[in-house]
């Protein structure tokens, strides 16, 4: 098992350079390596600042692929909307050029959108060069909630790419990725920022079930060391 690593901040705009600048770094490797890259995202207001600063990183943002890491299964412009959140404050300026593959399609429902996803996904040597995660106050990341009837399932060493999860806290269907495909990237991080999600975290460090903190499950993870970017 990994290790979370924690790297600290003294403010979020010292945060998001940080964020920015090895994301980028990462995506630039992949770009380097096979002509493509591949970011995985989430959305929230926190990685707001962290998307202003990657949109202006000098790379070939037209040989980069922009993912979720899950979705409400709302069109594509609700206000609930991870991709609507994307496209307005990281698809601009430069990273403009990138390809981007939102979850939701109003041509599937969100079983089928999971299906096609592990098709894509399947077998992938390495499946993203950046995943940044989110954490919410009750251990959540991604749509990996723990109140969620299929979390067990999401979390198994075997589970599919993506999965759909009906948490009972939450009004819509989520579409999720899962443990198994998040770690499979050249970088991994976990952006929070607050002296409550410092709290979450300390206590997700903790002996403790992944399904009572989903969060264990990336943090825990036996491919990829969690790198924690955290400010008070």
């Amino acid at each position: 098992m990994t290790e979370p690593v924690l790297h600290t901040f003294r403010s979020s705009a010292e945060l998001a350079a940080a964020l920015a600048n090895k994301t980028a770094e990462c995506l630039r490797a992949g770009l380097d390596d096979t002509g493509r890259a591949s970011l995985v995202v989430s959305g929230g207001r926190t990685p707001l600042q962290f998307f202003a600063q990657l949109a202006q990183s000098v790379l070939d943002w037209s040989g980069v692929n922009v993912f979720l890491a899950d979705e409400r299964w709302v069109p594509t412009d609700s206000e609930r909307s991870n991709a609507a959140l994307v496209k307005q404050h990281l698809l601009r300026g430069r990273a403009k050029k990138a390809a981007f593959s939102p979850l939701y399609s109003d041509q599937r429902t969100p079983y089928e959108a999971a299906g096609s996803l592990n098709l894509q996904l399947a077998n992938a040597p390495r499946s993203f060069d950046a995943v940044i995660l989110g954490m919410g106050g009750d251990g959540h990341t991604a749509s990996l909630f723990p109140d969620a009837p299929e979390i067990g399932s999401a979390l198994r060493a075997d589970a599919a790419a993506a999965m759909v999860l009906t948490p009972a806290s939450q009004p819509e269907l989520r579409l999720s990725l899962t443990p198994n495909v998040l770690a499979n990237t050249r970088f991994l991080a976990l952006h929070i920022e607050g002296s409550e999600k410092r709290e979450v975290f300390n206590k997700a460090l903790e002996v403790g079930a992944a399904e009572e903190m989903p969060v264990r499950a990336i943090m825990r993870n036996d491919i990829q060391h969690t790198q924690v970017y955290w400010c008070p």
